[in-house]
């Protein structure tokens, strides 16, 4: 994986394998969850839906062991419902049901390890629930989700600890907490107040995303990794 094909590539499996250095758990969980909420409609069980949700939680210690443990005990009693389940229609909810599974796997397990089957698993899913799906279209939108995770791998930003000022943390963490990706080019601004002339970095908060939790320049503010 060059830097000219992560700018321009459509498919999440080359290039989590294209990296030299294996992004956080946090990061890849992050991901994991955010493919998942792109088909937060096919999901019949609320449990499944928890999963995400515990899963983005326990990612950034909002939610302790026992509770992704008892998570993933449920996702995987939705998923093991729906197994005897065979139309494509079925057949899709539960591919999307596995993946909820793996959003809250611990990091060690089997489900979990793999992302780019994560993924591929989501964009199946989304053509099983309608024949007329393209499946290199949920590939694009999730290697785009990866992009805003991850940021440039090959250009990392040297931010600036200046650029953290009251104003400029204050805002991201609202843009975190309340998922207001909207915000974002508000963020921009105040990073420029505070100093901040990186095209890469105030391009991304500009830009029509899409940004999702883990977004590599509000991490990079919140010192998260």
């Amino acid at each position: 994986m060059t830097e000219a094909e992560w700018v321009v590539w459509n498919d999440p499996s080359p290039m989590l394998e294209g990296l030299d250095n294996e992004p956080s758990w946090r990061k890849l969980r992050l991901f994991a969850c955010s493919c998942c909420r792109r088909v937060f409609h096919l999901y019949r069980a609320s449990h499944s839906r928890d999963a995400v949700e515990v899963g983005e939680s326990w990612a950034d210690g909002w939610a302790t062991d026992d509770q992704l443990a008892k998570a993933g005990i449920l996702a995987e009693a939705a998923f093991n419902a729906l197994l005897f389940q065979s139309n494509g229609q079925a057949n899709a909810i539960n591919l999307a049901a596995l993946a909820a599974l793996g959003a809250v796997t611990h990091p060690q397990g089997p489900i979990f390890q793999d992302h780019s089957r994560l993924a591929f698993a989501l964009f199946t899913a989304e053509q099983a629930a309608d024949a007329t799906a393209h499946p290199q279209i949920e590939q694009a939108a999730q290697a785009a989700l990866l992009r805003d995770i991850l940021g440039n791998p090959f250009r990392p930003v040297a931010f600036d600890p200046t650029w953290r000022t009251e104003a400029v943390v204050a805002l991201a963490r609202g843009v975190y907490d309340d998922r207001a990706f909207d915000r974002l080019p508000v963020l921009a601004d105040a990073l420029e107040d505070a100093g901040c002339a990186d095209a890469d970095v105030l391009t991304h908060c500009r830009g029509d995303g899409p940004h999702v939790r883990g977004c590599w320049v509000v991490d990079l503010i919140l010192g998260k990794t």
